[in-house]
């Protein structure tokens, strides 16, 4: 519950993650008319906007109902060091936390903070699907990533085994200079400042499991039909394809909705009712039929989805897009289903 000065005629409050975006509501001590809050960049008044959304997240923290609002920074204020306040239109009373210093491109936290506010932002699927460089694949190189020495030794297996060019994508300048030092001298580096900046080069994109969440809201918004996805997840290194297919959370999830993920029921059937041959039949189409006459339900799982599958996704058209509509159509379940 978020309670008004004594003297106070509105209240609201006003927050902010990345400098880019601000949420917050305003309202008026004596009615419920939906208030107008007034933006000001130094003082100056550059937008009034209403105070009209239903914020699930402020909600949670002051119980509002309603009365909130989303503000995004045009883009030609962005970078430039200025001091940003929000005021109730009508009763000229200041919102709690504002002003906000506004961060510059000096800032060493900008090219961060500039990415993850392009991960809150919408995106035209349809503008999108045909982004990409063949033969490039990426990693997030900086934080975590570049001290797990596990994930290391495998960018540099791909090197040393691959001839695809791979892209090492930074925050900083610091960042930068760490992995060269720590990756193989055929890796190449670049700065990064929003998702496009990723999208325009690669074809393939490796995430660390141990870095999941974060790597997620990045996979929502990059993959596409020409982007895949592989995730460096080291247990399988211990695991069967057998072991993994049926330590896989999702894996009942999966069979309870076959038809909709566009599975044929009665090929199930003929594969004894078990998804993990059914998928890797599906595969067999797509991958040299020498490569498949060694691999049993007994195959190590990292050979085949950190290995095996990581030549043959960037060759096969057809296999990625087998694997493309499969994830896009599971990810679309799990979301409809949370939402009942």
């Amino acid at each position: 519950m978020f309670l008004p000065f004594k003297s106070a005629k509105s209240y609201g409050i006003v927050h902010t993650e990345n400098y880019f975006s601000f949420l917050g509501f305003c309202k008026n001590v004596n009615n419920d008319e939906i208030q107008k809050v007034d933006v000001f960049l130094n003082d100056k008044l550059i937008d009034t906007i209403d105070a009209d959304k239903n914020l699930q997240k402020i909600n949670d923290l002051y119980d509002t109902n309603g009365f909130s609002f989303v503000y995004y920074l045009p883009e030609i204020y962005v970078g430039e060091k200025h001091e940003i306040s929000f005021k109730n239109h009508e009763t000229k009373e200041e919102l709690q936390n504002s002003p906000y210093q506004l961060i510059n491109k000096s800032n060493p936290h900008f090219n961060e903070l500039s990415f993850l506010y392009s991960l809150t932002l919408p995106i035209d699927k349809n503008k999108i699907n045909d982004i990409y460089c063949p033969n490039n694949i990426g990693f997030l190189a900086f934080g975590n990533f570049i001290e797990d020495k596990e994930f290391i030794n495998y960018i540099n297996y791909i090197c040393d085994n691959f001839t695809y060019k791979l892209i090492g994508f930074c925050f900083s300048n610091e960042d930068l200079e760490k992995s060269t030092n720590i990756f193989s001298k055929k890796v190449h580096f670049k700065i990064i400042q929003n998702i496009n900046d990723l999208r325009i080069n690669i074809e393939l994109f490796i995430w660390g499991y141990a870095e999941r969440n974060f790597s997620n809201k990045i996979i929502s918004k990059l993959i596409n039909k020409n982007i895949f996805q592989v995730c460096f997840n080291l247990s399988l290194k211990n695991q069967t394809l057998e072991e993994s297919y049926n330590k896989n959370p999702n894996l009942n999830f999966i069979h309870q909705n076959l038809i909709k993920l566009n599975f044929d029921v009665n090929e199930i059937e003929k594969s004894y009712n078990n998804i993990y041959i059914h998928i890797n039949k599906i595969a067999k189409k797509y991958i040299p039929s020498d490569i498949w006459e060694n691999i049993t339900p007994k195959t190590n799982s990292f050979y085949i989805f950190n290995e095996l599958f990581l030549k043959y996704i960037m060759v096969s058209k057809e296999f990625k897009e087998f694997y493309f509509d499969f994830y896009t159509n599971l990810r679309s379940l799990f979301y409809t289903e949370n939402l009942k």
